[in-house]
């Protein structure tokens, strides 16, 4: 006997992480910010709904609640939180190669003042941040390309389970860099101690820049200096 109760099959395919990039992922955090300290939160669903997909909000508007419930089926992944994938070495970005900075002895002067400055606002600004470390292919650090127009490739292509793992992967390079030069400096400091080649006020200056660079490495202070 056909059990006319039985509820439809959701024609739609689900949505995942996978499916969101940066600026969609925006857009979910922009919902959830607005309806934070909100009483009424029955329309939130319809909201992501419209974040997720990126359409304008009249859309969900227009449809019969029947329809507008088949597309909030597709955003459960929402409840999960999304995971870092391994960084790779390049990435096709609005139909164009990128390459990824994996060599932090290839960093250029201009790369570094701006990661010294960006750091601190990978969360807020990660289209941006990622553009000092996803380099159009054959070209330089923001020479011989349009920076903003790679900022905006990144932003509407890569997904945000792709910035997390880039971002994970340039803070441990970063790290592991801190450590070997902390290493160095400590030979350093042994050295010029032995042989008398530095004031004592050199010398202490030098184990300053040291101490720093053991609580980046230990994660007890941020990695810009």
């Amino acid at each position: 006997m056909l059990n006319i109760f039985k509820r439809k099959q959701n024609p739609l395919p689900k949505k995942t992480w996978k499916d969101i990039t940066l600026a969609a992922h925006k857009r979910i955090l922009e919902v959830y910010d607005k309806y934070r300290f909100e009483e009424d939160d029955s329309m939130m669903l319809y909201d992501l709904v419209t974040a997720v997909y990126g359409w304008e909000p009249t859309k969900i508007e227009g449809m019969t609640i029947a329809e507008a419930n088949q597309y909030v089926d597709t955003i459960a992944f929402l409840g999960e939180k999304p995971k870092p994938v391994t960084a790779k070495g390049s990435y096709i970005l609005n139909g164009k190669k990128y390459k990824t900075c994996m060599d932090l002895t290839r960093v250029t002067t201009a790369q570094y003042i701006d990661f010294q400055q960006m750091a601190d606002k990978s969360g807020e600004m990660p289209a941006e941040f990622l553009s000092i470390i996803l380099i159009p292919e054959g070209k330089t650090y923001n020479n011989g390309y349009d920076l903003s127009e790679a900022v905006e490739d990144i932003r509407y292509y890569l997904t945000v389970e792709e910035a997390l793992g880039l971002t994970a992967f340039f803070f441990d390079l970063l790290r592991i860099s801190m450590k070997r030069s902390t290493a160095l400096l400590k030979k350093l400091i042994r050295k010029a101690r032995k042989e008398g080649k530095m004031t004592e006020e050199q010398l202490n200056d030098l184990q300053k820049v040291q101490n720093l660079l053991t609580e980046c490495v230990n994660g007890t202070k941020p990695l810009t200096l």
